[in-house]
């Protein structure tokens, strides 16, 4: 039986067939979820036995559920037929797949009836944790545990370039420098406390860095190339050997750690691409040395300021093409697209340690190159979808990948008016790559911005981006859409979701979308079709109780910032209170931030009695809620705060 308690492990997902389905004129298609998350689809099949080249990229512990659904596909505006399914463990799975086999699932229908089976294999493509006992932190660090008389390890010949075994010895010692990086990675992420700020940018750093060790093993001719990054990524992570002092300095310098990862997962990113690219035999970027030397000089700069304990103003060295006097002349042209005002500064992003899971499926789906490049985050007001987008918004951001971030709010017409969407998003990804500006202002002089919007979405978005794309990958350029349901009305935005759902699936598969909404029926009509990966933001599971309750530990502790001068038993609110807000909330973040801020506007233990004692304040208060939600977008930003702190005091 594989075992490895409760780590999590990054394995591959590769759907080969169906058979045995009973179906008249078939287009079926199989939706893996797993732990209530779904994944990327695989593509729509009219055979009876259908087979498929799917893989995907799981991130799970052995007790995770992963479900296969096969799905008959009805039409873009009808929803799927579901034929039949299987629940199963992933270390489960992973004993039927042991030695690499494929396994038979049998599926079954509604009714418990056999519908057929997949034909699938589940592979441990990261056991780099699970074969070091966690428990002995030198050898998860990698530290040598020979003897002191043991002979040293020669370094690679570079001279003998004739040499045959000259190049396998640098492709190994690349291999071997990046398996190193990555151990020392997930050592740091099991170190770190999950409510930490630096815990999201070490595991995502992690994951990405174990997916290009995967992509290098087996390239090794390219090992010269890559040596000098990979060896200024090991050297990097000379703060990490030193295992007594590595918790106090995960604390103290986390600022500069959590600029350490971000920095890492540009390069686990460009090692992707790099072997990806070679492998196809393909031009990865315009200066590959060029880009190499930039990403190994960011690294060495950031140890120096790790050893020094201080913050630079080195800026993160992308794979990218940077600013010159020419584009920043471009930019001016942009402006006579009169795009819509958008500020996020006053949007909160998620708790640490909350969401987690949800945030790290998103993040890594919009990196995974072999995933759908449009996902849609559906889900009722309340439910978070804002804070979560702005959080990975946020994520993208630091990493210099974030290319334009549109919200809508129905309480900002003007600014929400769908007719300006098209040249917002031409205007931000513009002003966020000089390659875009130069092509968009070519655009803006030669055709008018105030035509219809699938001939702007044509001339601003398509065809530069397609241009664009030709000429270098600089994938992924996320582009994130947040609460489409108040862009406009339904009639207003008619024309906006027709010339979207036809129009984002004809963009490169470099642009990610990340769109967030309500299940409204129009949005539902224009994005349920197997180009689009549908997420429904879960309410009312374990994890999100989960994160609730952590709200609300931190947020009403006695030692909180608003309830210090109350004088609180150090105990408040003991736990069984935070169970029955827990249990009150009914999934719903909205709820529990509008709980929150009705006890920080008065006597707190007055009002979180009043809360509990069934006198209908918590109807009240959800009332206030969906009153509020009606009104405003959902994300808490200071103006929605200002509105409900206003309300609130109708509720006494």
């Amino acid at each position: 039986m594989t075992t490895r308690g409760h780590f999590k492990g990054v394995y591959s997902l590769s759907i080969f067939e169906a058979r045995d389905v009973k179906k008249a004129s078939p287009a079926l298609y199989v939706m893996p979820i797993l732990s209530g998350n779904k994944f990327k689809k695989t593509v729509v099949k009219r055979d009876l036995t259908p087979t498929w080249e799917y893989s995907s990229s799981l991130t799970a512990e052995l007790s995770s559920v992963l479900s296969l659904r096969l799905k008959h596909f009805r039409g873009r505006y009808l929803p799927a037929d579901l034929l039949g399914s299987v629940d199963i463990k992933i270390g489960e799975l992973l004993d039927h797949c042991a030695d690499g086999q494929r396994t038979t699932l049998v599926l079954r229908d509604k009714r418990g009836r056999e519908a057929g089976s997949l034909i699938v294999q589940l592979r441990d493509t990261a056991p780099l944790e699970a074969s070091v006992d966690p428990v002995d932190n030198k050898a998860i660090l990698g530290v040598d545990q020979e003897s002191p008389t043991s002979p040293a390890v020669p370094e690679p010949v570079q001279n003998v370039i004739s040499s045959a075994a000259a190049v396998q010895d640098l492709g190994s010692d690349v291999v071997k420098s990046l398996k190193q990086v990555v151990q020392k990675t997930k050592a740091v992420v099991d170190l770190v406390d999950k409510t930490a700020k630096l815990h999201p940018y070490a595991h995502i750093a992690w994951q990405v860095l174990t997916s290009a060790y995967q992509a290098v093993q087996g390239q090794i001719e390219w090992g010269d190339t890559l040596r000098d990054l990979v060896g200024s990524m090991a050297d990097l992570y000379s703060f990490v050997d030193d295992v007594d002092e590595l918790e106090d300095k995960t604390k103290s310098l986390e600022h500069i750690i959590i600029r350490v990862f971000v920095q890492l997962t540009e390069c686990g990113i460009f090692i992707k691409q790099f072997v990806s690219h070679r492998s196809a035999g393909r031009q990865t970027f315009s200066n590959t040395s060029q880009t190499i030397s930039n990403l190994s000089q960011a690294l060495k700069k950031l140890k120096e300021d790790l050893q020094l304990g201080v913050t630079s103003h080195t800026a993160l060295v992308s794979a990218q093409i940077s600013w010159d006097v020419k584009t920043l002349v471009e930019i001016e042209a942009l402006k006579a697209l009169n795009p819509a005002t958008m500020d996020a500064g006053n949007r909160d992003t998620c708790l640490p340690g909350t969401r987690v899971d949800i945030l790290e499926n998103l993040i890594n789906s919009l990196i995974d190159p072999s995933g759908h490049n449009i996902i849609w985050f559906r889900g009722p007001a309340g439910s978070g979808k804002s804070t979560i987008l702005n959080s990975v918004a946020q994520y993208f951001s630091e990493l210099h990948r974030c290319g334009a971030f549109l919200f809508w709010d129905r309480n900002d017409p003007v600014n929400s008016d769908p007719v300006r969407v098209i040249r917002t998003l031409a205007f931000q990804l513009g002003c966020f790559k000089p390659e875009i500006c130069a092509k968009l202002s070519v655009q803006i002089e030669n055709s008018s911005h105030t035509s219809p919007l699938d001939t702007q979405f044509k001339h601003l978005l398509e065809e530069p981006l397609a241009e664009l794309a030709k000429e270098s990958d600089l994938a992924p350029i996320v582009i994130i859409l947040d609460a489409l349901d108040e862009c406009g009305a339904v009639g207003t935005r008619r024309n906006l979701l027709r010339t979207l759902s036809e129009g984002l699936a004809r963009l490169p598969s470099m642009f990610r979308f990340l769109i967030a909404s309500r299940d409204e029926l129009d949005i539902n009509a224009a994005l349920s079709h197997p180009g689009v990966d549908v997420r429904d933001a879960p309410i009312g599971d374990e994890s999100t109780s989960s994160d609730i309750r952590l709200l609300f530990q931190q947020r009403l502790a006695s030692n909180a910032h608003a309830f210090v001068k109350h004088h609180l038993p150090s105990d408040w609110p003991t736990e069984p209170v935070i169970e029955q807000l827990v249990t009150l909330s009914g999934g719903l973040f909205i709820w529990a931030s509008t709980t929150i801020l009705f006890i920080e506007s008065g006597s707190p233990k007055e009002r979180l009695d009043k809360v509990l004692s069934g006198s209908g304040m918590a109807r009240r208060i959800l009332g206030c809620t969906s009153y509020i939600g009606s009104l405003l977008p959902i994300h808490l930003s200071h103006t929605t705060k200002v509105n409900l702190q206003t309300y609130i005091p109708s509720l006494v």
